[in-house]
């Protein structure tokens, strides 16, 4: 995808997230990172653990390759049950939705920021029974 003159900036975010979302599901990383502009950062509390740094941030649309590649090779299915449609202005996007977790589950939200009609900064919030396991 590339920075084109957006119409409908709300229905273009939600365009945008249901390209990603489909392509979440099945692992495929060039279509996941075609909605990242190249200057993108990506957080989230998994990123300590998963890459072992000290900061839970990538940066750069390098960096946000190498955390899906790292959650691609660790998870199974990566299908997420939002409802309902996400809420956006054209500029940021926010969802949230429910996770499985052994004993129970984790409750999400995560947010874009856009810009020039491509996710800026991605962050990822967990709910508190999902912070025992970072």
């Amino acid at each position: 995808m590339t920075e084109t003159a957006i119409t409908d900036p709300a229905a273009h975010a939600v365009s945008l997230f249901r390209t990603w979302e489909a392509a979440l599901e099945v692992k495929d990383l060039e279509q996941v990172l075609a909605v990242y502009r190249d200057d993108a950062s990506i957080e989230s509390p998994i990123i300590r653990r998963l890459l072992g740094q000290d900061q839970g941030v990538c940066h750069g649309k390098a960096g946000v390759q190498v955390f899906y590649e790292a959650i691609f090779a660790e998870t199974g299915s990566l299908h997420l049950d939002v409802k309902p449609t996400p809420y956006t202005d054209g500029t940021r996007l926010l969802w949230q939705y429910e996770r499985a977790i052994p004993g129970g589950q984790m409750d999400m939200a995560e947010v874009w920021d856009l810009e020039g009609g491509l996710v800026l900064r991605h962050r990822v919030y967990w709910g508190w029974a999902g912070m025992s396991r970072t």
